[in-house]
């Protein structure tokens, strides 16, 4: 049953806090251009190919810094590598203004862009993981679950709004200086810092080898759901900046309705929530498969917003906890890279073999590794 005062408990915890506000802003900015980077891409002269390989060096980038921004972080603090990532994305953001785009100044950009991911979100997990340690993680994972969508929310169907009235580039520079204010809320306190234990995955416990599977999972059906799918709705059934925009959001506010609920299930039974998860989110894809009109975008689309809050909730959960019981600087970095390397080989599979329903099912097929976790 949901009580107010567990609620007012968790934002009395002023480094969670300051970690909802900044994943905030930054969902915000990113998501008001994130989900329309690919067609900007080809609008510019790029082809389909090129843009799934930026995005695959992107996720190689990112996992190959995983390990040496963990010693970063090991050694400065948390925050520090999350705060280096604004002016990193910032940087990616005005090069995007200022340069034509080439198959050589997209894979600069990629690894620009991995670089600062890597930076932001090996961070942000090392951070999360610690500061949930002592709160109930499920409702501390469903607190920044629904904050971060809220913000995150409007950003589609703002930035689809942006595009029409100013085109691509002024709106880089909108979301280059929302992205400056992401990292202040994580100044206002004192950093944290983990020592390193493990650092190969060699040497990550036997008994997390399933997890390897699972996470490398996880990677490949986020890339489905956050790019792939969005960009062949917008090549194949809706053809406008606006509508795309309408539907990713409306994906995003169906989620927040179910953020907190199944954030207090999965404190009692967060495998049992996962395993529905992984059913829920099967049906959907099945359902995304079956689509061809507008209306059926946004039907199936809403109720993925719910599956993938299901899913990915209770996930993020086992994840910190098993983290805390471990090393949590060696499991944040097995986690990171298998992510990571699932991203990449959906985008690979996609150069060769293109974006097409078979792609999209591969890529949607990926929520069934979740139940190695």
């Amino acid at each position: 049953m949901w009580n107010p005062s567990e609620t007012i408990r968790l934002f009395k915890n002023r480094e969670l806090d300051e970690l909802y506000i900044s994943i905030a802003v930054r969902n915000f900015a990113l998501s008001i251009v994130a989900v329309f980077l690919p067609i900007y891409f080809l609008e510019q002269g790029m082809t389909l190919t090129w843009v799934f390989l930026f995005f695959a060096i992107k996720n190689l980038v990112h996992a190959a810094c995983v390990l040496p921004v963990a010693h970063f972080c090991s050694r400065f603090g948390y925050k520090h590598g999350m705060v280096l990532s604004a002016p990193i994305i910032v940087l990616f953001f005005i090069l995007l203004y200022l340069i034509d785009l080439t198959p050589l100044n997209l894979a600069l950009l990629a690894a620009i862009s991995g670089l600062q991911t890597a930076l932001y979100y090996t961070g942000y997990h090392l951070d999360f993981s610690k500061l949930s340690k002592n709160t109930q993680s499920g409702r501390a994972a469903g607190m920044a679950k629904v904050i971060s969508t809220i913000f995150h929310a409007a950003g589609p169907v703002l930035g689809g709004i942006l595009l029409v009235l100013i085109g691509f580039k002024f709106t880089f520079l909108v979301v280059s200086v929302i992205l400056v204010f992401s990292g202040i809320p994580l100044l206002l306190t004192k950093d944290g810092k983990v020592p390193l234990k493990h650092c190969k995955l060699s040497e990550i416990d036997p008994k997390f080898k399933r997890e390897v599977v699972a996470f490398w999972g996880y990677g490949v059906q986020a890339s489905g759901s956050q790019m792939l799918w969005p960009l062949f709705v917008y090549l194949t059934i809706v053809t406008s900046y606006t509508a795309l925009g309408s539907i990713v959001s409306l994906g995003i506010i169906v989620s927040v309705f179910g953020a907190w609920i199944v954030g207090m299930l999965t404190d009692k039974h967060p495998r049992r929530v996962m395993r529905f998860g992984v059913i829920f989110s099967v049906l959907t894809w099945i359902g995304r498969l079956l689509v061809g009109t507008p209306a059926q975008v946004y039907a199936v689309d809403s109720a993925h917003g719910l599956a993938t809050t299901t899913l990915t909730l209770p996930t993020e959960v086992i994840s910190y906890t098993r983290a805390n019981k471990t090393d949590i600087a060696g499991y944040i970095i097995m986690r990171e890279i298998m992510i990571q390397l699932g991203r990449a080989c959906i985008y690979i599979l996609a150069a060769i073999a293109g974006l097409s329903l078979v792609t999209l099912g591969i890529s949607g097929s990926g929520v069934l590794l979740f139940l190695f976790l």
